[in-house]
């Protein structure tokens, strides 16, 4: 299976900032904190505009780097019959970033439809499900390899020389077999055996008979 088993289409780059705080302590000014950040006096004051009419106290908190990133997100199909919990779970995310991403959640949830996610956790999903999905595949290659091995062992047949007096049912039971399975391979069998006793079966069932007639 090469293509991922849920669709989604890229959205365009998101811009989200990321922010570095300090808090002002006692001997702080708008030098020293700027020096110990890297920055002028004017750059520390564009990143807090609001401090330039503003004497710093101690405690204060000002914005001493903000990095833009690109983030990439895309669109994960849902349905109506699930959970929130359940789909932040399923693509590993939490409900709070979830929401902030999708406001409307709620609303979307009822009629379905898609919703944005982060490329990367859809990725992270797409994979466990595509590891999971080739692991069952394997597992129904052997299977389907033993039923064929089964299969082939039972279509070995052997003929035996029984009691010609033993009830059907008797040997049915003993040899594992059933009784219509009995006919089929002795399609002469009556109630009682005949034919000084001699009877076809499978080897494997010969082979793990129960205890002697």
């Amino acid at each position: 299976m090469k293509n991922f088993l849920i669709l989604f289409s890229l959205l365009s780059f998101l811009i989200v900032s990321a922010q570095t705080k300090y808090t002002a302590k006692q001997g702080d000014s708008m030098y020293s904190i700027a020096v110990k950040n890297g920055l002028t006096v004017d750059e520390l004051l564009e990143l807090n505009p609001s401090f330039k009419d503003k004497q710093l106290k101690m405690g204060d908190v000002m914005i001493v780097k903000n990095e833009v990133k690109k983030s990439q997100f895309g669109f994960v199909n849902i349905n109506s019959k699930q959970k929130i919990s359940e789909i932040a779970k399923q693509y590993n995310i939490s409900e709070n970033d979830l929401r902030l991403l999708n406001p409307n959640l709620d609303s979307q949830l009822k009629s379905g439809g898609k919703i944005t996610m982060p490329l990367d956790n859809i990725v992270e999903y797409e994979v466990k499900v595509q590891k999971a999905w080739e692991k069952s595949m394997t597992l129904t290659k052997k299977e389907e390899a033993e039923k064929l091995k089964k299969e082939e062992k039972k279509k070995q047949l052997a003929k035996i020389i029984l009691n010609p007096n033993l009830v059907i049912q008797n040997i049915a039971d003993y040899y594992n077999i059933s009784e219509a399975e009995l006919r089929k391979l002795n399609p002469n069998l009556e109630s009682r055996l005949k034919v000084e006793g001699e009877i076809t079966l499978p080897i494997e069932n010969i082979k793990t008979a129960k205890k002697p007639l």
